[in-house]
Protein backbone atom coordinates (compact mmCIF):
# COMPACT_ATOMS: atom_id res chain seq x y z
CA UNK A 1 0.00 0.00 0.00
CA UNK A 2 1.15 3.92 -1.13
CA UNK A 3 1.17 5.69 2.01
CA UNK A 4 0.21 8.87 2.26
CA UNK A 5 2.26 11.26 5.07
CA UNK A 6 2.92 14.87 6.54
CA UNK A 7 5.35 15.55 8.79
CA UNK A 8 5.90 18.03 11.51
CA UNK A 9 9.85 19.83 12.11
CA UNK A 10 9.17 19.59 16.05
CA UNK A 11 13.10 20.18 17.23
CA UNK A 12 16.95 20.51 16.84
CA UNK A 13 19.23 17.90 17.79
CA UNK A 14 21.80 19.94 20.28
CA UNK A 15 22.02 20.20 24.37
CA UNK A 16 20.91 23.18 25.60
CA UNK A 17 21.99 24.25 29.46
CA UNK A 18 20.80 27.55 29.31
CA UNK A 19 16.90 28.57 28.99
CA UNK A 20 15.81 29.07 25.68
CA UNK A 21 14.99 32.50 24.46
CA UNK A 22 11.74 33.41 22.89
CA UNK A 23 9.54 30.36 24.71
CA UNK A 24 7.11 33.14 25.65
CA UNK A 25 6.13 34.05 22.59
CA UNK A 26 4.85 30.79 21.63
CA UNK A 27 1.10 29.96 21.94
CA UNK A 28 0.15 28.23 25.03
CA UNK A 29 -1.80 24.72 24.95
CA UNK A 30 -5.52 24.92 25.08
CA UNK A 31 -7.89 21.86 23.82
CA UNK A 32 -9.70 22.74 21.27
CA UNK A 33 -11.91 19.20 22.33
CA UNK A 34 -10.77 16.29 25.01
CA UNK A 35 -9.54 13.28 23.69
CA UNK A 36 -8.94 9.84 24.70
CA UNK A 37 -7.93 6.73 23.93
CA UNK A 38 -4.42 5.12 23.44
CA UNK A 39 -2.00 6.69 20.88
CA UNK A 40 0.49 5.12 19.78
CA UNK A 41 4.34 5.65 18.47
CA UNK A 42 7.12 3.98 17.39
CA UNK A 43 10.56 5.30 15.59
CA UNK A 44 13.29 6.91 17.28
CA UNK A 45 14.73 5.35 20.16
CA UNK A 46 16.84 8.36 20.85
CA UNK A 47 13.73 10.62 21.42
CA UNK A 48 12.40 8.19 24.22
CA UNK A 49 12.71 10.53 27.09
CA UNK A 50 11.76 13.77 25.63
CA UNK A 51 8.24 11.61 24.16
CA UNK A 52 8.06 10.86 27.86
CA UNK A 53 8.36 14.34 28.95
CA UNK A 54 6.07 15.64 26.15
CA UNK A 55 3.21 12.82 27.10
CA UNK A 56 3.30 13.28 30.77
CA UNK A 57 2.59 17.20 30.01
CA UNK A 58 0.16 16.05 28.14
CA UNK A 59 -2.00 14.35 29.96
CA UNK A 60 -2.06 17.30 32.58
CA UNK A 61 -4.45 18.74 29.93
CA UNK A 62 -5.68 15.57 28.88
CA UNK A 63 -6.43 12.78 31.05
CA UNK A 64 -7.81 10.49 28.97
CA UNK A 65 -5.18 9.51 27.06
CA UNK A 66 -2.83 6.35 27.03
CA UNK A 67 0.46 6.10 25.41
CA UNK A 68 1.90 3.14 24.00
CA UNK A 69 5.39 3.80 22.79
CA UNK A 70 7.75 1.38 20.84
CA UNK A 71 11.13 3.15 20.23
CA UNK A 72 13.76 0.96 18.54
CA UNK A 73 14.70 3.56 15.61
CA UNK A 74 13.44 5.75 12.94
CA UNK A 75 12.95 2.95 10.14
CA UNK A 76 10.71 1.55 12.20
CA UNK A 77 8.98 4.46 12.48
CA UNK A 78 7.33 4.36 8.70
CA UNK A 79 6.64 0.66 8.73
CA UNK A 80 4.47 1.05 11.90
CA UNK A 81 2.04 4.08 9.92
CA UNK A 82 2.37 1.41 7.01
CA UNK A 83 1.01 -1.72 9.33
CA UNK A 84 -1.02 -0.02 11.02
CA UNK A 85 0.05 -0.04 14.27
CA UNK A 86 1.40 3.30 15.00
CA UNK A 87 -0.44 6.32 14.82
CA UNK A 88 2.56 8.91 14.80
CA UNK A 89 6.01 7.94 13.39
CA UNK A 90 9.32 9.56 15.58
CA UNK A 91 11.95 10.37 13.22
CA UNK A 92 15.14 11.13 13.55
CA UNK A 93 15.53 12.35 10.42
CA UNK A 94 13.80 13.08 6.74
CA UNK A 95 11.99 10.06 5.60
CA UNK A 96 13.81 8.32 2.64
CA UNK A 97 12.36 8.78 -0.80
CA UNK A 98 12.15 4.96 -0.83
CA UNK A 99 9.64 4.61 2.77
CA UNK A 100 7.07 6.71 0.72
CA UNK A 101 6.66 4.05 -1.39
CA UNK A 102 5.99 1.04 1.46
CA UNK A 103 10.08 0.10 0.94
CA UNK A 104 11.84 -0.46 4.16
CA UNK A 105 14.51 -3.67 3.18
CA UNK A 106 17.53 -0.85 2.65
CA UNK A 107 16.73 1.33 5.56
CA UNK A 108 19.97 3.60 6.22
CA UNK A 109 20.51 6.18 9.42
CA UNK A 110 21.33 9.82 8.78
CA UNK A 111 25.18 9.29 8.71
CA UNK A 112 24.91 7.62 5.99
CA UNK A 113 23.16 9.10 3.65
CA UNK A 114 24.69 12.55 4.64
CA UNK A 115 28.44 11.50 4.83
CA UNK A 116 28.81 7.95 2.84
CA UNK A 117 26.21 8.15 0.16
CA UNK A 118 24.07 5.65 1.69
CA UNK A 119 26.99 3.33 1.95
CA UNK A 120 27.13 0.77 5.24
CA UNK A 121 30.76 0.54 6.05
CA UNK A 122 33.12 3.72 6.04
CA UNK A 123 36.43 1.68 7.19
CA UNK A 124 37.29 -1.42 7.51
CA UNK A 125 37.96 -1.48 11.47
CA UNK A 126 34.95 0.06 11.85
CA UNK A 127 33.23 -1.05 15.35
CA UNK A 128 29.39 -0.40 15.87
CA UNK A 129 28.07 0.00 19.81
CA UNK A 130 24.82 -0.74 21.18
CA UNK A 131 25.95 1.07 24.51
CA UNK A 132 26.66 4.82 22.94
CA UNK A 133 28.50 5.61 26.82
CA UNK A 134 30.68 2.33 26.06
CA UNK A 135 31.66 3.84 22.65
CA UNK A 136 32.56 7.27 24.40
CA UNK A 137 34.24 5.68 26.94
CA UNK A 138 36.12 3.32 24.51
CA UNK A 139 37.22 6.28 22.17
CA UNK A 140 38.65 8.42 24.66
CA UNK A 141 41.33 5.55 25.45
CA UNK A 142 42.29 6.09 21.48
CA UNK A 143 43.64 8.93 20.55
CA UNK A 144 43.48 8.07 16.98
CA UNK A 145 39.90 7.43 16.89
CA UNK A 146 36.50 9.24 16.06
CA UNK A 147 33.50 8.41 16.53
CA UNK A 148 29.73 9.75 15.77
CA UNK A 149 26.73 10.21 18.21
CA UNK A 150 24.53 13.03 19.80
CA UNK A 151 26.62 15.73 21.34
CA UNK A 152 24.59 14.95 24.85
CA UNK A 153 27.01 12.07 25.24
CA UNK A 154 30.39 14.24 25.26
CA UNK A 155 32.85 13.61 27.87
CA UNK A 156 35.97 15.10 29.04
CA UNK A 157 37.85 12.70 27.17
CA UNK A 158 36.35 14.02 24.29
CA UNK A 159 35.95 16.87 21.97
CA UNK A 160 33.10 17.79 19.27
CA UNK A 161 35.71 18.34 15.93
CA UNK A 162 34.79 21.30 13.01
CA UNK A 163 33.26 20.42 9.65
CA UNK A 164 32.25 21.24 6.53
CA UNK A 165 30.31 19.41 3.32
CA UNK A 166 33.69 19.65 0.98
CA UNK A 167 37.36 19.61 1.81
CA UNK A 168 37.61 23.15 0.48
CA UNK A 169 35.37 23.98 3.54
CA UNK A 170 34.29 26.19 5.22
CA UNK A 171 34.86 24.12 8.38
CA UNK A 172 32.10 25.11 10.73
CA UNK A 173 32.72 24.68 14.72
CA UNK A 174 29.95 22.32 16.34
CA UNK A 175 27.44 25.41 18.76
CA UNK A 176 24.17 26.19 19.39
CA UNK A 177 24.32 29.10 17.04
CA UNK A 178 25.85 26.81 13.92
CA UNK A 179 23.17 24.24 15.27
CA UNK A 180 20.28 26.22 14.62
CA UNK A 181 21.37 28.32 11.39
CA UNK A 182 21.94 24.61 9.71
CA UNK A 183 25.37 25.56 9.09
CA UNK A 184 26.97 22.88 10.89
CA UNK A 185 26.80 19.85 8.37
CA UNK A 186 25.41 17.10 10.87
CA UNK A 187 22.76 19.46 12.46
CA UNK A 188 19.22 18.05 11.95
CA UNK A 189 15.92 18.38 12.66
CA UNK A 190 13.51 15.78 14.29
CA UNK A 191 10.28 14.99 12.88
CA UNK A 192 6.63 13.30 14.24
CA UNK A 193 5.04 11.77 10.63
CA UNK A 194 1.08 10.92 10.74
CA UNK A 195 -1.07 9.58 8.09
CA UNK A 196 -4.04 11.11 7.02
CA UNK A 197 -5.70 8.44 4.75
CA UNK A 198 -7.80 5.08 6.40
CA UNK A 199 -6.67 1.78 5.31
CA UNK A 200 -8.12 1.67 1.99
CA UNK A 201 -5.78 4.48 1.21
CA UNK A 202 -8.83 7.02 0.73
CA UNK A 203 -7.97 10.56 2.39
CA UNK A 204 -9.89 11.66 5.64
CA UNK A 205 -12.16 14.15 6.72
CA UNK A 206 -11.05 15.33 9.10
CA UNK A 207 -7.72 14.22 8.01
CA UNK A 208 -5.87 14.07 11.31
CA UNK A 209 -7.17 11.59 14.15
CA UNK A 210 -8.05 14.45 16.84
CA UNK A 211 -5.74 12.99 19.31
CA UNK A 212 -3.08 12.82 17.38
CA UNK A 213 -4.00 16.94 16.60
CA UNK A 214 -4.27 17.58 19.62
CA UNK A 215 -0.45 15.68 20.71
CA UNK A 216 0.88 17.79 18.25
CA UNK A 217 -0.25 21.15 19.33
CA UNK A 218 0.68 20.43 22.78
CA UNK A 219 4.26 19.91 21.22
CA UNK A 220 4.31 22.98 19.56
CA UNK A 221 2.72 25.07 22.45
CA UNK A 222 4.64 26.89 25.02
CA UNK A 223 4.55 24.46 27.64
CA UNK A 224 5.72 21.47 24.84
CA UNK A 225 8.64 23.21 23.60
CA UNK A 226 9.78 24.04 27.37
CA UNK A 227 9.61 20.07 28.16
CA UNK A 228 12.55 20.18 25.09
CA UNK A 229 14.40 23.09 27.06
CA UNK A 230 13.98 20.91 30.39
CA UNK A 231 15.06 17.26 28.55
CA UNK A 232 18.55 19.14 27.29
CA UNK A 233 19.14 17.00 24.25
CA UNK A 234 17.45 19.58 21.78
CA UNK A 235 16.95 23.24 21.28
CA UNK A 236 13.11 24.30 20.88
CA UNK A 237 11.57 25.56 17.54
CA UNK A 238 11.56 29.73 16.97
CA UNK A 239 8.35 31.11 16.90
CA UNK A 240 7.81 31.11 12.81
CA UNK A 241 8.55 27.83 12.94
CA UNK A 242 6.22 26.79 15.13
CA UNK A 243 3.45 28.94 13.60
CA UNK A 244 4.54 27.51 10.13
CA UNK A 245 4.27 23.88 11.25
CA UNK A 246 0.68 25.02 13.45
CA UNK A 247 -0.49 25.79 9.74
CA UNK A 248 0.31 22.89 7.93
CA UNK A 249 -1.52 20.91 11.08
CA UNK A 250 -4.80 22.82 9.94
CA UNK A 251 -4.26 22.64 6.37
CA UNK A 252 -6.75 21.12 4.17
CA UNK A 253 -4.45 21.17 0.70
CA UNK A 254 -3.21 17.94 -0.12
CA UNK A 255 0.29 17.37 1.21
CA UNK A 256 3.59 17.15 -1.01
CA UNK A 257 3.93 13.46 -0.29
CA UNK A 258 0.39 13.22 -2.26
CA UNK A 259 1.69 15.04 -5.57
CA UNK A 260 4.76 12.65 -5.45
CA UNK A 261 2.39 9.51 -5.59
CA UNK A 262 0.31 10.67 -8.02
CA UNK A 263 3.48 11.05 -10.66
Amino acid sequence: MQIVIAGLLLAVMFPASAAAQGLSSLPDYRPDQQVSGVLRSRGNDQMTALMKRWENGFRKYQPGIQFADTLKGSASGMYGLEMRTADIAVMGRPINPYERYGSYERSITYFQSKVVDGGALWNEDLREYEDRKQMIADLSRDPYGIAYTALGYRTAGVKPVALADTSAGPFVELSRKSVTDRSYPLSRPVYLVYTIDNEKSEIADPRVDPKVREFLRYILSRQGQQDVVRDGAYLPLPFATVKEQLKKLDSKDPPRELELLEE
